[in-house]
C-alpha cells in the first residue's frame, strides 16, 4: 500500500512516498527521455493520485498547452503508461483505459471541459487519446484551475465527473 505520497517535493523529485516500509521516489530525469519538458524548471503544474500499487499522474508545462499523463507502478518502479495531455486537469483509471478530463483554455479558445480516453500501456508522450465528450456544459462553472477541486473516479462501467456542486456521470461503455 502507498502511502505518505508527496508531488513534487522538490530536489528533482516528481514523487515520493512509501510502498509498505520501502521508500521510493521518481525524477524528472527518469521521464526527460520520453518528453523534454519533463524538468523542473519546465513543470507548471499537475497532480497525483494514487489506485493501488500504481500512481496516475499529470505535468503540465506553458499554461497547460503542453502535458503528459503518466502511470507508474510503485513496486516495480516501472513506467506502464506516458502520453500527451495538454490542459489535463484530472484522471481515472480503468483496467484498459486512462480516461482524462481537460480543462481548454487560451487566447483562442473559450474554457472549456472535455473527456478523452487511451488504452492503458503507451509509451509515447506526443501520442494524443480519443476526445470522447467535445464540451462538458454540465460543469459549467468558474474553475480556477484547482485540480484539487475535481474529481474523477472510473467504476463499474461509469465515469463520474464532480466539481463542486456540478456532476456528469458518462458510460464509459458507450465511447
Amino acid at each position: 500500500m502507498i502511502k505518505d505520497l508527496l508531488f513534487t517535493s522538490g530536489e528533482g523529485k516528481i514523487l515520493e512516498g512509501y510502498v509498505g516500509e520501502t521508500a521510493f521516489c521518481l525524477y524528472f530525469r527518469e521521464l526527460h527521455p520520453f518528453w523534454s519538458y519533463a524538468t523542473e524548471e519546465d513543470f507548471e503544474g499537475g497532480f497525483a493520485k494514487i489506485i493501488g500499487n500504481k500512481i496516475l499522474f499529470c505535468l503540465t508545462t506553458a499554461c497547460g498547452q503542453g502535458g503528459i499523463v503518466v502511470l507508474w507502478n510503485a513496486e516495480t518502479k516501472e513506467i506502464e503508461h506516458i502520453s500527451e495531455a495538454s490542459y489535463c486537469v484530472a484522471a481515472g483509471l480503468s483496467s484498459e483505459t486512462i480516461y482524462t478530463l481537460h480543462y481548454v483554455s487560451n487566447y483562442v479558445v473559450e474554457g472549456h471541459f472535455e473527456l478523452w480516453k487511451i488504452p492503458v500501456g503507451i509509451i509515447d508522450a506526443d501520442r494524443e487519446g480519443k476526445k470522447i465528450v467535445a464540451n462538458l456544459s454540465q460543469l459549467d462553472v468558474q474553475y480556477n484551475g484547482d485540480c484539487s477541486a475535481l474529481k474523477l473516479v472510473v467504476s463499474k462501467g461509469q465515469i463520474r465527473i464532480s466539481l463542486n456542486d456540478r456532476c456528469f456521470t458518462y458510460d464509459a461503455l458507450q465511447s
